[in-house]
């Protein structure tokens, strides 16, 4: 594992502003990890990132109890560890069909842990299976909220 920085590399910045499958690890208090899969993600800039969730997940009361948490992110030309200090915003994300949570990452530590010899030439595609309009729609409202100061 090499470490990169302390902050986001400002390419990966610009690449992390929607749309990208990242995983949000946290533990909970009794020492066991829980991972998750989630898109609604925003650089905000170098130090700060946030990404909504729903209320019911538990990576939300591990973060509560336990707020250092890792995103990993696999972008052409990386596979980054990203640790931060994570915190729930206590306001859900307004304009939503169903609750949502916004969570801010201070970043504290960027990890390049791809092996060694190796090279991510594409990213993580994936399909949402939900209706175009509401994703749209749900797209619109979350990233609005994401990419403004709470």
């Amino acid at each position: 594992m090499k470490k990169i920085a302390m902050v986001l590399p400002e390419d990966v910045v610009q690449q992390l502003q929607g749309e990208k499958l990242v995983f949000v690890v946290s533990v909970n208090t009794a020492g066991e990890i829980h991972a998750t899969a989630i898109s609604w993600l925003v650089a905000v800039d170098e130090s700060l990132i946030r990404f909504a969730i729903s209320p019911k997940s538990p990576l939300l009361e591990n973060i509560k109890q336990q707020p250092r948490i890792k995103i990993l992110v696999t972008l052409p030309g990386y596979v980054l560890a990203i640790e931060g200090r994570a915190r729930v915003q206590p306001q859900p994300i307004p304009d939503v069909a169903f609750p949502m949570s916004c969570v801010e990452v201070e970043v504290d530590q960027v990890d390049d842990i791809m092996f060694y010899g190796g090279l991510v030439i594409s990213e993580a595609k994936y399909e949402k299976t939900y209706s175009a309009e509401l994703s749209k729609k749900l797209d619109s409202a979350i990233y609005k909220t994401l990419r403004e100061a709470r």
